[in-house]
């Protein structure tokens, strides 16, 4: 029983940092974009 719960809650974290990850990976994608976008503008 307790190895299963110990099981679970690692599980449970890489579930948690995977989202984490990807939620950050999404913010990082967002910001290079609006970086990008106004780089082109100056260029303009």
């Amino acid at each position: 029983m307790r190895l299963l719960k110990m099981r679970y809650r690692s599980v449970h974290v890489q579930v948690k940092a995977c989202i984490v990850i990807k939620t950050q990976l999404q913010l990082n994608n967002i910001f290079i974009n609006i970086i990008c976008i106004k780089y082109s503008e100056q260029s303009r």
